[in-house]
């Protein structure tokens, strides 16, 4: 059922009995004058359709008989003329030629067209690989000319930090000839022929920039190498500065006289009894101050026994000192003093006859004479 039809079925099932016949009189005229018309359009669209059909076949046959026309000219002769017409239209040439030579013709025609397309093709391929080998060289130039100033500036940091190795050498070598002065033994130098230069003519090329990384990492190394050897001899510095400190050969008070040796001795209570002094004694004024003999930690600090006020140091590398009989402690135990430090104050407590100082000195726990410090 098409669109017309579905108007009609609509139009007749609505209620026209309610509103009296003369209402569908209207509009099925104007259904069926819509109907003609439809109708009469498509006829129309159609009768187009077929002229249009008919025009298209009627150029294809008349391409077609042109064609078999030429085709059997082209066999059925041997021969053709050709007329050269100037643009006046006066002076009209002919020429006569063979079909084999018109073939020849087309055969050189399509030969020069295909050479021409190809001497096309291989020139703008040219061109282009041309302009792209000039993109690349000036790309390159560029690039050469990055690396020249690189290089440049490669070259004289690397000279100028050689410059600056050569000036911490002769640095190293004033630190060495001053630690032989005073006892010390430097460490070993640095082996220079992990980091030393190597060189000469070679006839392979060589990149500029490569040499100059080269150089560049050779300084790094000897760098790292006076680093570790400068680091070395402070280390050794300070142990032996740290020993120097350690060593209790400071004079443990401000003067003052020796009133008994290291060594055997009468006993100051009983003269007829001899004993062995652990130390030596000095006496002074009550008060004196005293010192520290050398740098350490104080491990005692209290009465102790027949010394009285007692203090007792470890310097380390085996070194101990003890100092008796004080009137006053000052260090602390735990405490670390250095030499010189004031850690008490002479006195007369404990075993004593009156105001003085006894000093003891062990070395490896063995008793020693403090007085072969101070020769």
């Amino acid at each position: 059922m098409n669109f017309l039809d579905r108007i009609m079925t609509f139009i007749k099932s609505l209620p026209w009995k309610k509103y009296g016949e003369l209402a569908l009189l209207p509009v099925g005229v104007l259904a069926l004058g819509g109907k003609v018309i439809c109708e009469k359009s498509k006829r129309n669209v159609k009768k187009l359709g077929n002229v249009a059909q008919t025009k298209v076949q009627g150029k294809i046959s008349d391409a077609t008989r042109k064609y078999h026309t030429v085709k059997k000219t082209w066999s059925d002769n041997g021969h053709f003329t050709l007329f050269f017409v100037p643009a006046n239209g006066q002076n009209v040439t002919k020429k006569h030629v063979k079909r084999r030579h018109l073939k020849i013709a087309g055969v050189g025609i399509i030969a020069g067209l295909m050479l021409f397309a190809g001497s096309v093709g291989y020139f703008s391929h040219r061109y282009i690989q041309q302009q792209s080998e000039m993109d690349e060289l000036k790309a390159f130039q560029k690039l050469k000319g990055s690396q020249e100033l690189q290089i440049a500036a490669l070259q004289k940091i690397t000279e100028a930090n050689q410059k600056k190795l050569a000036e911490i050498s002769k640095l190293e070598d004033q630190i060495r000839e001053s630690m032989k002065k005073n006892g010390m033994t430097p460490p070993p130098k640095t082996d220079a022929s992990k980091y030393g230069g190597q060189g000469g003519d070679s006839e392979v090329p060589i990149n500029k920039m490569d040499i100059m990384y080269l150089q560049k990492s050779n300084v790094n190394k000897e760098a790292t190498a006076k680093a570790k050897t400068l680091q070395r001899m402070l280390d050794t510095i300070d142990y032996e500065n740290e020993r120097k400190n350690a060593a209790p050969n400071f004079y443990p008070t401000s003067g003052g006289v020796v009133t008994s040796g290291f060594g055997g001795r009468a006993n100051p209570f009983n003269y007829s009894r001899r004993e062995n002094h652990p130390g030596i004694d000095i006496a002074g004024d009550y008060g004196y101050p005293i010192y520290a003999a050398g740098s350490g930690y104080v491990v005692q600090s209290e009465w102790y026994y027949g010394y009285g006020n007692f203090i007792k140091i470890d310097h380390g590398y085996g070194y101990t000192t003890a100092y008796g009989h004080m009137s006053e402690l000052i260090a602390r135990p735990g405490e670390r003093v250095k030499k010189g430090q004031l850690i008490g104050r002479m006195g007369s407590t404990g075993y004593s006859t009156g105001p003085h100082l006894h000093f003891e000195l062990r070395k490896d726990g063995q008793l020693q004479n403090p007085a072969t410090l101070w020769q």
